[in-house]
């Protein structure tokens, strides 16, 4: 099947790169100086590297210089939770994450147990909600560091932040905060959530691929990490290695249009009310996790279309639709198989719809008539479906 008969609904796994952000890394100057050697291309290396971080900074109402960049958000997630905790393992070794983290977050937590922390996993409830009443039952007083994602990639459910950074610093527990999913899909002011960690991805907000960086909280006390790479000592000896200015450049231009483009996401909630309220008369779909937009990021949607042979993987029955079953980290391209949502399993989605449940994600470049060919293809297959049944 050609490229161009596909109708691209994975925004949650990679955005388009934006023209614009193309743009600006391609007017880039030929020769750009590395950011640590002392000479004017090097200078101007800098500016542009400052420049962007201030574009990131005002996005999430911080100090620009508390931003460290990253090769993406596993990486930053990784320098976050493996720095944080061995830096302050003296004061605990109590360590908390929700179940339904993406796999950058849960396998550092899985080392930081083959270190000898204790690890306590937070279950959600069955829209993907981590409760405060949750953690709080599960913090302790040597409890060291919390991680629980502002948005789920999955499910798209909007968690408390504010609410469970309060109770985790109650505490004088550090919270770190996967905030790939949320950049550019709910406001975001860091400054007031109280958050110590935080972390982000070109990639998902129509920048280039292979950049992210890492908010560290500077005031009223400075965060700090135990390093987890080895080199340089750039970005303030914490994270070596000379950096990537036209990457950086591209995520700090991806982060200048959402500041501009102050519409996008009132568009972008429409879209999204027409699709559930058509998806919804679907025979046979059912939709996981929050439905309503009060609790739910827009244009990210989970649903399940039962009927007919349950062996079949979903994405196999609409093959022009390019949606995905779970995370695309949860896949091994070695495998012909589909990959099992572990999300959907915690929220108890039964085994024998998970090849049938699927993420629908859309963004800034989705038209409604490509809403229209994907409804009118899953409602053709949901009829068909509930027939054979």
């Amino acid at each position: 099947m050609a490229q161009n008969t596909f109708i691209y609904l994975d925004y949650a796994a990679t955005t388009p790169l934006d023209p614009l952000v193309k743009e600006r890394i391609v007017a880039l100057p030929q020769l750009l100086g590395n950011a640590n050697s002392i000479h004017a291309f090097s200078d101007t290396s800098r500016k542009l590297v400052a420049n962007a971080a201030q574009e990131l900074a005002s996005l999430i109402n911080v100090p620009s210089k508390s931003i460290i960049w990253t090769s993406g958000a596993t990486e930053a997630n990784n320098l976050a939770i493996l720095g944080a905790a061995r830096f302050y393992q003296h004061s605990g070794r109590h360590v908390i994450c929700a179940s339904i983290e993406h796999d950058s977050v849960l396998e550092p937590f899985k080392q930081l147990a083959r270190e000898g922390f204790e690890v306590t996993y937070l279950k959600p409830d069955k829209e993907g909600l981590i409760t405060v009443s949750c953690l709080k039952a599960a913090l302790r007083r040597d409890t060291l560091l919390v991680s629980v994602a502002g948005v789920n990639g999955e499910l798209g459910t909007i968690q408390p932040l504010q609410e469970l950074t309060q109770a985790a610093h109650e505490v004088g527990a550090l919270v770190h905060s996967d905030l790939t999913m949320a950049l550019g899909k709910m406001p975001l002011d860091l400054t007031a959530s109280g958050v110590d960690l935080a972390t982000f991805s070109a990639h998902k907000i129509y920048g280039p691929q292979g950049v992210g960086a890492l908010y560290r909280r500077m005031q009223p006390h400075k965060i700090h990490l135990a390093k987890i790479m080895f080199g340089g000592l750039q970005q303030d000896n914490m994270r070596p290695g000379s950096l990537p200015v036209p990457l950086i450049v591209g995520m700090g231009a991806a982060c200048a249009r959402l500041l501009e483009n102050r519409d996008e996401l009132a568009h972008l909630k429409r879209l999204d009310k027409v699709l559930t309220e058509r998806l919804a008369a679907i025979p046979g779909l059912i939709f996981n996790g929050p439905k309503s937009l009060d609790r739910r990021v827009p244009g990210l949607i989970n649903f399940t279309i039962t009927g007919g042979d349950m062996n079949t993987g979903l994405l196999k029955l609409v093959p022009s639709l390019a949606m995905a079953y779970s995370a695309a980290c949860h896949w091994d391209c070695r495998s012909s198989e589909p990959p099992v949502s572990k999300v959907l399993s915690e929220i108890g989605v039964p085994e024998r719809l998970l090849k049938r449940s699927v993420r629908l994600s859309i963004g800034r470049f989705t038209t409604p008539q490509e809403l229209d060919i994907a409804v009118t293809q899953l409602a053709d297959l949901g009829k068909k479906l509930i027939n054979k049944a």
